[in-house]
Order: C-alpha cells, then sequence, then structure tokens
C-alpha cells in the first residue's frame, strides 16, 4: 500500500506496524479538492469501532466515526464555555442531548 502525504509516500504492506511512520493519521488532498484521510490502527482499535458498528444496529462504521467528532467538537465547545460533558440519570439535568446515536 502507497501512502501520499504533504511529507511525501511511505510504502508499508497493509496490517504493518506504523512505528516508522511520521503519524498514525495521514492525508493528502485530490485535485478535485476532496480530501483522503487513512488511519492507522490495530487491531484491537478496529475490532472496538466494529464492534460498536454492530452494537448501533443498523449504523455504518463511518457514521460512528463522523457522530464520534461531533461529540468532540461539542465536547471542545463546551469545555471554552467553562461545561462539562458526561452522562448522567436524569435526562432532566441535560442542557444538551445528543440525538440519533
Amino acid at each position: 500500500m502507497s501512502i501520499t502525504s504533504g511529507t511525501g509516500t511511505m510504502d508499508a504492506p497493509v496490517g504493518a506496524s506504523t512505528e516508522d511512520a511520521d503519524s498514525p493519521v495521514v492525508y493528502h488532498k485530490n485535485p478535485d479538492g476532496s480530501v483522503v484521510v487513512t488511519m492507522f490502527m490495530s487491531e484491537k482499535g478496529f475490532k472496538f469501532l466494529q464492534d460498536l458498528t454492530r452494537d448501533a444496529d443498523g449504523v455504518r462504521l463511518q457514521d460512528v466515526i463522523g457522530r464520534a467528532l461531533v461529540v468532540y467538537h461539542d465536547a471542545l465547545e463546551a469545555e471554552k464555555e467553562g461545561k462539562f460533558v458526561g452522562v448522567v440519570s436524569d435526562p432532566e439535568q441535560l442542557e444538551v442531548r445528543f440525538t440519533d446515536l
């Protein structure tokens, strides 16, 4: 597999260790403006994502990743406002509730 990033090309067989890689995530921009992002992760990490996808009945892997990014973004925004993100047993205590998860 050959991966092109802003720093050049990295060749590694699929499933190889990324110890020598500059980053576990590489990306490049296509001529049409779209961006290709490649994530390297352990087999255990990928199994975790597969399990999340399976447990979220009918949700695709890309949906799990996209939703995780939204939750992370909202957690950062809350922190900037001096707020906290967590889990509560009483939904009436929530200021913001994530839906469609």
